[in-house]
């Protein structure tokens, strides 16, 4: 049998336009992404709950209702997707490459549902074409993908870089290239870097 996914069109007149990937054709749960609802991707819930607290909750809510889908509006098929194939350990199907707004759209995914874990071992290769030698300070994605990878090199250099580069707006917000350095910055993992981060957001220049 094949380990690839398989990948069909739904008949239903509602969901003509809405692709299916099975990911477990035994699966007992659909995923369906986007806003216009274009992907839906049938899966094993036990697997995909066993990744975090987060998506336990959401599988374990749709349950409670009887539902059989979750809808995420916000969340890409490509992203998902790549999330889902190592779930199901559908590794040989896994995309070689990606674009560096792909791998920025991965580690959101990874940070919004706390499964970085499951990326870890794929990260150097999906990474490494777009490491340079010198930081681009307009490639800020590099902020979330250094954090959310642990290429701490990378985001200890975005430390410094905005430590030296950020500046005060007229309401008090820390600034960097029109940005509010606040929505740069991730949260939710304490650690080394803790203190560094409210130091860059509450007291840079005045």
């Amino acid at each position: 049998m094949s380990t690839e996914p398989s990948t069909s069109v739904e008949d239903d007149a509602d969901d003509a336009h809405q692709q299916e990937t099975i990911y477990d054709p035994e699966g007992d749960i659909a995923l369906i992404i986007g806003p216009s609802q274009t992907h839906k991707f049938q899966l094993s819930s036990k697997l995909l709950a066993s990744t975090s607290a987060i998506w336990k909750d959401l599988i374990d809510s749709a349950k409670e209702t009887g539902s059989r889908t979750v809808h995420l509006p916000d969340d890409g098929p490509v992203s998902v997707s790549v999330l889902l194939q190592i779930v199901h350990l559908r590794f040989s199907v896994l995309p070689r490459s990606f674009t560096f707004q792909e791998l920025y759209s991965l580690a959101r995914l990874s940070h919004k549902y706390q499964v970085y874990k499951l990326f870890q071992p794929f990260v150097l290769k999906w990474t490494e074409p777009f490491i340079r030698e010198k930081l681009d300070p307009e490639q800020t994605e590099w902020i979330l993908i250094s954090w959310e990878f642990r290429i701490e090199y990378i985001f200890e250099r975005w430390l410094d870089h905005l430590s030296r580069s950020t500046e005060k707006d007229e309401d008090g917000c820390t600034m960097y290239k029109d940005h509010k350095l606040a929505e740069l910055l991730p949260d939710g993992r304490p650690g080394e870097y803790g203190k560094s981060i409210a130091e860059l957001c509450f007291c840079r220049h005045i």
